[in-house]
């Protein structure tokens, strides 16, 4: 006998959101967006969204807010989607960068988020979640790692980790 499979995902229509987005520098260039559901669905809970690549860019956190959460997202402290940022010139880090990128763009969203939730709702999360995949996973590890007390809960899937070995890794194959 033969068969058919059909695979369909069905989506309801899109909702309309309302909620206030708030943009943060923190110095020296890390970007952050938190977005505050304004329209009674706020579940009183905060998710942090995780990047993927080197980041270099931010977003509206759409994916939390849609579900009801306090969202954020950052640019880890750079713009652009090679690793360059991590360089001033050839043989030379740029430490706050990389750091930035590596652990602390995700701690300060965290910090700020919490602050900003509690100055629009009148009071903080009662719980706060990681969420992220690929360079996403591999934020999510390094908040539990270096700050334990920032999230609740952590989803780091596929976390992309060994950076020397995971670029030669898919180099390789071509």
């Amino acid at each position: 006998a033969k068969g058919k499979t059909v695979c369909r995902t069905t989506r309801p229509p899109a909702k309309a959101l309302s909620y206030c987005l708030v943009k943060v520098l923190v110095q020296p260039a890390i970007n952050i967006w938190v977005g505050l559901p304004s329209d009674g669905s706020y579940n009183d809970r905060f998710m942090a969204l995780g990047g993927g690549g080197f980041v270099g860019g931010v977003g509206e956190p759409t994916q939390a807010v849609t579900a009801g959460y306090a969202g954020a997202t950052t640019d880890t402290g750079h713009k652009g989607s090679t690793g360059s940022f991590g360089m001033l010139k050839p043989g030379i880090p740029d430490v706050q960068r990389q750091t930035d990128f590596g652990w602390r763009s995700e701690h300060m969203m965290a910090v700020v988020s919490k602050q900003l939730i509690r100055m629009f709702y009148g009071k903080p999360p009662e719980f706060s979640y990681w969420n992220g995949c690929s360079t996403g996973g591999r934020q999510g590890q390094a908040m539990a790692q270096r700050f334990p007390d920032d999230y609740d809960g952590i989803l780091a899937g596929a976390p992309a980790i060994h950076f020397e070995k995971l670029g030669l890794g898919q180099t390789w194959p071509q």
